[in-house]
């Protein structure tokens, strides 16, 4: 910046030696100099792929709110990942819904809706009265049954809360519906 700074002016001006000229225009060079080191920043900052710390917490919180946050001591490009998993997870189906709570378990779930004739069965099917299958009924749309299966003794996955899978259901549920939750091991 100094070196622009003097190649403007006019040589005429200044000839020989010119300490107080050259402070005046050092000071103005290092705040340019900032500036410009504080504009490559910044430019960083607004892409996922290139923030960090505060800032990669502050894209976290945009998108997610208090459901994702950074773990104790864990590094920009952990969060990054999990950020990346969660942005592009399916959502609102029931596949999502399994998807989630497999990776959080290590188990699949058992979902029931008893709207849906795949889950219930019916008459001359394969599922009906005394077979295996569920109740079905139709003055339930839009509500299942969901029972998660904590992660098996000894399997390696850590043990989540039962507040940590009751939102992640709550995470997956499609707006207006309701899912009965019970939580076994």
């Amino acid at each position: 910046m100094l070196g622009r700074l003097s190649a403007v002016l006019p040589s005429a001006w200044f000839g020989g030696d010119t300490p107080i000229l050259d402070a005046v225009l050092t000071g103005f060079s290092n705040g340019w100099a900032a500036i410009y080191n504080l504009l490559g920043v910044v430019r960083q900052q607004t892409r996922i792929a290139t923030a960090s710390a505060d800032w990669l917490d502050r894209a976290v919180l945009d998108f997610f709110g208090q459901r994702l946050r950074r773990e104790l001591n864990e590094s920009d490009a952990s969060l990054r990942a999990r950020l990346d998993v969660e942005m592009q997870r399916e959502r609102a189906t029931r596949a999502a819904m399994v998807t989630k709570l497999t990776q959080m378990t290590g188990r699949a779930p058992v979902i029931l809706e008893p709207a849906r004739a795949t889950d219930t069965g019916g008459w001359g099917n394969a599922v009906a009265w005394g077979a295996a299958g569920a109740w079905g009924s139709l003055v339930m749309p839009y509500q299942c049954f969901v029972t998660a299966l904590r992660p098996a003794a000894g399997s390696g996955i850590a043990t989540p809360s039962d507040a940590d899978i009751q939102a992640a259901v709550v995470d997956m549920l499609p707006v207006a519906s309701i899912a009965w939750l019970q939580i076994s091991n």
